[in-house]
């Protein structure tokens, strides 16, 4: 039917027929060169009814706009949205080429972690600048540099996982680092050019093809197709969003799940891959960082052991695979995820043989030697990628980063039955619709578009476009996309009622209801008794709180951090088990108040559990207690990161990681400097209004 309705359409779209309305004998006689039946046309207007009005009781007019929508190419129309993604992948590639400033990010190696087969492993701290919530993706190239290092100080290595809680990297390099490396500062910065071009080179080997998911994605057409699949699928665990994602899952060819804090979106998705799995179905299950794969890992892992005896046999049999580098000690340590685990360990403990002479040899060797050893070398890596793609292939269950499906080659034939992309919110709106081409039929992402998002290096519109967006709001004016394509998860139970109510009018349009299973006690610190579940405590510039601009061009607010700090120690003090999350935007006021409350002499058991980082590097986690510090105020010009919707995500963030209590400590007038709406949106101004004006607040007096 599609080449008949295609027909229809060029012929239509013709000068002298295009503002006619036909009826279907008309339109017979109109492809009569084509010797098309009636019946078929009959058929055709009713399998494509969307894209037609039925003008009078027999007669027919297109819906130009729906039809230019989705099929754009028809109409010659593709041309200026295939140059804007070129343009976009250029631009990105030369910024990321760019040596500028910005781009180098500032570390200090913590310790050595191991000697692999492949090279030596490092644990380095860092400092993002402000509002960067990644170095990169995790298993791309990055170039070390030490500037106060004599020799060796360019280096290449990989960046292998960020722990954003801690602010640490592990990354790999060939060669042994000296003490000189240990114990320099270094800067290092991403090199993802041959990461982009495998993303570049597969957009473009399926962006044409119909029977593509990324097809369908890139023209936003045929998204969603019924799916016969009738097994059975009610879980009494499930709460009734949570079903009707599952079962749309295994309705229809696309699902996207919209999971905002607390709503079980990893306890969703665990459901749903192993029911996948136990009835036949090849899963990839992949996420943006090692950390939040091994989560969604170890939820699936357990839903195995108890979902079915099947599942359990999957596991047994090493059906599973966990391809990557795993951080989590549970998914390190299971020896079912790996097979073929003997075999791995064997060629490459023989490949790092032949990668340790050729390091020591290179130099005072007969070159028959050295190239025999290369030879070798280049056996052993080929024997390695072999085995992988044959573990791969014979997996159930693959669960890894999106950047290794992009990586190497391991994954380039392959197609799952379904592929479940986690985290999607913070995924490159490109590398969505690229991800889409594993899959065979089904498609399933899941994140929250309302909490942080991508970060592209370049900064043009085009990168801005293709980059910065994420594929909830690129599908966002998609026909039915709210009613069938997009599934909200909206029972909460990680925030008390009253923490949710501050974000859940604001961002999520009143659609979270909470089902909070804690019980509620109050909290005592040194000037104060929090007896509700959250509070304000202004901090007002004529209080002395003045915001400094520092010189890596964050901000810093003595004041507000003064009254964080003894906040902080208060509580660790008179609530020894509370789990503490102190957030702030800015790098420079992380570093002020980690100062402020060393000196606060307080011992590392007391400090265990307290946390204190950017709000980028708090998103995915929950604390019982959040303190958050705004540090702007009224006397300054309000930061970057706090403007328009990245403005919004960003306190969404903020206020959602707590648990049973949140401490907003601030200037009340923060938000009311501008009369630009575009600068600070009416959400954040109302926030503070109704903070100013609650009865939830307390009075710091120094």
């Amino acid at each position: 039917m599609e080449y008949i309705f295609k027909e229809i359409i060029f012929k239509w779209n013709e000068d002298h027929h295009k503002q006619k309305a036909y009826n279907e004998k008309q339109l017979v006689n109109l492809l009569y060169k084509q010797n098309i039946e009636l019946e078929l046309i009959e058929k055709t207007l009713s399998d494509y009814s969307v894209y037609f009005d039925r003008v009078k009781r027999y007669l027919y007019s297109p819906k130009w706009n729906n039809l230019i929508r989705d099929f754009p190419s028809w109409f010659n129309l593709v041309d200026g949205k295939e140059q804007e993604i070129t343009k976009a992948f250029i631009d990105e590639e030369n910024a990321i080429e760019d040596d500028n400033a910005r781009l180098w990010v500032v570390a200090k190696i913590d310790k050595k972690i191991s000697n692999s087969d492949f090279g030596f492993l490092y644990q380095a701290v860092i400092s993002l600048p402000d509002g960067v919530s990644s170095p990169g993706q995790e298993g791309i190239p990055i170039n070390l540099w030490w500037q106060d290092v004599a020799k060796q100080n360019n280096i290449q290595g990989v960046f292998l996982a960020y722990y954003r809680s801690i602010s640490t990297i592990i990354f790999r390099v060939s060669n042994e680092l000296t003490a000189e490396h240990l114990n320099t500062t270094f800067k290092f910065k991403p090199k993802a050019i041959n990461f982009l071009k495998h993303i570049k080179d597969r957009f473009n080997a399926v962006k044409y093809d119909e029977l593509s998911l990324t097809n369908r994605f890139f023209f936003k057409r045929n998204i969603r197709i019924d799916d016969d699949f009738k097994g059975e699928i009610i879980d009494a665990s499930l709460n009734q969003s949570q079903q009707k994602a599952v079962q749309s899952v295994f309705s229809q060819n696309v699902t996207f799940i919209w999971g905002p804090p607390g709503t079980g979106k990893t306890y969703t998705l665990s459901k749903i891959i192993a029911k996948a799995c136990t009835n036949g179905l090849r899963v990839l299950a992949v996420s943006i960082s090692n950390i939040s794969i091994d989560i969604l890992g170890k939820e699936i892992i357990n839903e195995f052991e108890n979902f079915s005896e099947s599942s359990k046999k999957l596991l047994e049999d090493r059906k599973v695979l966990r391809f990557g580098y795993p951080v989590l000690s549970e998914i390190v340590n299971d020896s079912r995820l790996y097979p073929k685990k003997e075999e791995v360990d064997r060629v490459r403990k023989e490949y790092g043989t032949v990668l340790k002479y050729l390091r020591s040899h290179s130099k005072n060797t007969d070159r028959e030697d050295i190239v025999r050893a290369r030879n070798k070398q280049i056996l052993l890596k080929n024997e390695i990628k072999q085995i992988n793609q044959t573990r791969i292939a014979n997996s159930q269950l693959v669960f890894t980063t999106a950047a290794q499906c992009f990586l190497a080659d391991n994954f380039e034939h392959e197609k799952f039955d379904l592929v479940v992309v986690d985290e999607v919110g913070m995924m490159p709106l490109i590398q969505t619709l690229t991800m889409a081409s594993f899959s065979k039929n089904k498609f399933v992402v899941a994140g929250d578009f309302k909490q942080l998002g991508p970060i592209s290096t370049g900064q043009t519109e085009a990168v801005n476009n293709w980059f910065n967006k994420d594929v909830f709001e690129y599908m966002d004016d998609v026909e039915g996309y709210d009613e069938n394509i997009r599934v909200m998860l909206s029972e909460q139970r990680r925030m008390h009622p009253d923490i949710c109510s501050l974000i859940n009018d604001r961002f999520y349009n009143g659609l979270l209801t909470s089902n909070y299973q804690e019980k509620f006690t109050s909290i005592k610190f040194s000037f104060g008794v929090i007896n509700t579940p959250y509070c304000f405590i202004p901090v007002e510039p004529k209080n002395g709180a003045v915001v400094k601009t520092t010189q890596g061009r964050s901000r810093v607010n003595d004041k507000s951090a003064q009254v964080v700090t003894e906040l902080v120690e208060s509580l660790i003090i008179e609530n020894e088990a509370m789990i503490i999350g102190v957030i702030t935007p800015y790098n420079g006021q992380v570093i002020n108040l980690k100062r402020k409350l060393r000196n606060k002499m307080l011992s590392d058991n007391q400090l265990k559990n307290v946390t204190v980082g950017t709000i980028h590097s708090f998103q995915g986690s929950g604390f019982d207690a959040i303190v958050y510090d705004i540090v702007d105020n009224c006397e300054k010009n309000i930061g970057m990161l706090y403007k328009g919707i990245q403005g919004e995500r960003l306190v969404n963030v903020a206020l959602s990681r707590a648990k049973h209590k949140l401490i907003i400590v601030g200037d009340p007038k923060v938000f009311s400097i501008s009369d630009d709406l575009n600068e600070v949106s009416k959400k954040l101004r109302s926030l503070m209004v109704d903070l100013r004006l609650s009865d939830y607040k307390l009075s710091y007096k120094n």
